[in-house]
């Protein structure tokens, strides 16, 4: 399938790292071709592969919602915010509309990808799958109850209007059904490791030459 991949996160966040480039390279290896838009802080103006795959193209269209700064993130205000959504969306339709693509997933139900998502779904029909891996009102900041509230308006309805949910965990499942979403409608999914990736090293071979590792540590959780 040619597979529209739509997020309003850009590559420096923990759920682009842990969830959405494993199943990216995963679908990728078997044979799906993904166009994906999303934000970044330094948009690019042409599209690009992401790195080691072939079939797996990428289309920035715009800022995030966000500011990255020195001690981490920076909120924008309301109108900025609106202005920074409208302008991914427009650029994410107009780069979309010519793609011949089978079918859509949204990651989070976040105001700029849904929005596009849903248009391309009422003009085109197409099916939209909805991945959830997080508390969005919860866990994003804002600076005001107007942001929080919008955020919550997504997060309650939008799982409603598309035609399958992705969870990550037993929490996420819980919280979707409270929605209103019948449990046939929903798929669980869990947060996991690129086994191909880590199949490949070898405690015995040696690392810049000369060190040999001698005990291989696993840390599990945020760099954030």
């Amino acid at each position: 399938m040619h597979i529209l991949l739509l997020t309003d996160i850009p590559f420096d966040t923990g759920s682009w790292v842990g969830r959405y480039m494993p199943l990216v390279s995963y679908l990728s290896r078997k044979g799906h071709k993904i166009t994906i838009l999303m934000p970044d802080h330094n948009p690019r103006t042409e599209g690009y592969h992401l790195e080691n795959t072939e079939n797996v193209f990428i289309y920035e269209t715009g800022i995030p919602f966000f500011k990255k700064v020195y001690e981490g993130r920076k909120n924008y205000s309301t109108l900025i915010l609106i202005k920074i959504g409208l302008q991914n969306v427009i650029r994410a339709i107009r780069l979309a509309a010519p793609l011949n693509f089978d079918i859509i997933i949204v990651c989070k139900p976040l105001p700029i990808a849904a929005m596009a998502g849903l248009f391309f779904k009422i003009t085109r029909g197409k099916k939209i799958i909805l991945d959830c891996d997080d508390a969005e009102v919860a866990i994003n900041s804002v600076q005001s109850s107007l942001q929080r509230n919008i955020i919550r308006i997504f997060e309650n309805i939008f799982p409603r209007l598309v035609d399958k949910v992705l969870v990550n965990s037993q929490y996420i499942f819980n919280r979707v059904r409270k929605f209103g979403i019948s449990e046939n409608k929903i798929t669980y999914i869990p947060n996991g490791v690129d086994v191909e990736r880590f199949s490949k090293i070898s405690k015995d071979k040696p690392l810049n030459g000369n060190l040999v590792i001698d005990k291989i540590i696993l840390y599990y959780g945020d760099l954030n």
